[in-house]
């Protein structure tokens, strides 16, 4: 199910690898921890009733973060298990546009766990896709992403 969006033409809309970014936060002790990934792809298509659907893939082999260290230990199976599980996947069940306002509401799946999230996003403006960051809270122990006990 997705929501009419009638601010954008009818057709198929792909990312601007420039201008835009897949980049994650994580709350750890007393600081947040940064990264991004070097490659995405995103979709949004909109049929000619105005029903609207977004979908994104990033590659977890193409992590970024500050410590060179650290990108082993997150393709491992304590965090994202690249080898096993080498996708995050989002794909929109609901966009809703009311007034400037768009909500964006999908199945986020991280590690093998599909979890429905729901994200705030900036509106479109006369026809055109705004560049946006949506921001969106999903637990990383929920997604299975936190370090583990064994």
């Amino acid at each position: 199910m997705t929501a009419t969006a009638t601010a954008i033409p009818a057709g198929t809309y792909k990312d601007d690898g420039v201008h835009s970014t897949a980049a994650f936060a994580v709350k750890h002790m007393l600081a947040t921890f940064r990264g991004a990934f070097g490659r995405f792809n995103a979709e949004l298509t909109v049929d000619e009733n105005g029903q609207a659907k977004l979908v994104g893939t990033v590659p977890v082999d193409t992590v970024i973060v500050k410590d060179e260290n650290l990108v082993a230990h997150l393709q491992s199976p304590e965090f994202f298990d690249g080898e096993q599980y080498p996708e995050i996947r989002f794909e929109s069940t609901e966009i809703a546009v009311d007034g400037q306002s768009v909500t964006l509401t999908g199945d986020l799946t991280i590690k093998g766990h599909t979890e429905r999230v729901t994200a705030q996003a900036p509106s479109w403006v006369r026809s055109r896709i705004r560049s946006a960051t949506p921001s969106s809270a999903c637990s990383s122990r929920r997604s299975s992403i936190a370090p583990s006990s064994a």
